[in-house]
């Protein structure tokens, strides 16, 4: 059996719709689906049925645009492990808080329901011994900490103002922007890997005096 060339860009739309349903990953599988609705769309206009033809015309337009938003999620993903993240576009979904010189924001072991980003003023965190000043984005671990409780205390080394929001609130914004999300794991990432420095060091330290008092 000869197969015309109209019956054969069929088959060609065929496979291709069969490898987009087969793949599991999203850009090749939008990929295939393009390529089916570009061989169907021919293919159903030499056979007169509009009713596939327009229907194949709108899948070619709905995953070519879903392609898109991938590729631009990819994009924004990308850039946002290679530049600076800014908070600004944060500050208008927070509330003003502010605090005395002295004053505990927090203890370690506190229940968290919220985070800051510091404004004016210095913050310690003593187990860390840290020192957080303007700009810093304070309190956003215990979101996913287990039974979100705080990884450490911290109080106000001076008079400091800062902008507070609430985990349920920071939640939506974390899945609505994927260049915060991996703000925040690149966030996280650092400060592990600097209280781990932070703990080596004072190991050697401690390491050292014993050395000393044995000798």
């Amino acid at each position: 059996m000869r197969l015309d060339p109209i019956e054969i860009l069929g088959l060609a739309a065929t496979v291709a719709g069969f490898f987009a349903y087969y793949t599991s990953t999203m850009i090749p599988l939008r990929i295939a689906a393009i390529i089916s609705n570009l061989l169907y769309i021919p293919y159903w206009a030499y056979k007169g049925e509009f009713s596939y033809l327009c229907l194949h015309s709108l899948l070619m337009i709905l995953n070519c645009y879903r392609l898109w938003e991938i590729k631009r999620l990819i994009a924004k993903v990308q850039e946002a492990t290679t530049e600076r993240f800014s908070l600004d576009w944060l500050k208008p979904f927070m509330k003003p808080k502010d605090f005395k010189a002295g004053e505990m924001i927090f203890r370690q072991g506190d229940n968290a329901s919220d985070a800051f980003v510091i404004i004016a003023g210095e913050i310690g965190l003593p187990e860390n011994g840290v020192t957080l000043g303007p700009g810093a984005l304070l309190g956003e671990m215990g979101m996913f900490t287990q039974g979100n409780k705080r990884t450490t205390s911290a109080y106000c080394k001076s008079a400091v103002r800062t902008l507070r929001i609430s985990y349920e609130e920071f939640q939506e914004l974390y899945f609505q922007n994927p260049t915060f999300g991996l703000y925040l794991i690149r966030l996280i990432v650092q400060r592990m890997e600097r209280n781990a420095e932070i703990r080596k060091n004072q190991e050697a330290v401690m390491g050292l005096a014993h050395g000393s008092n044995g000798s």
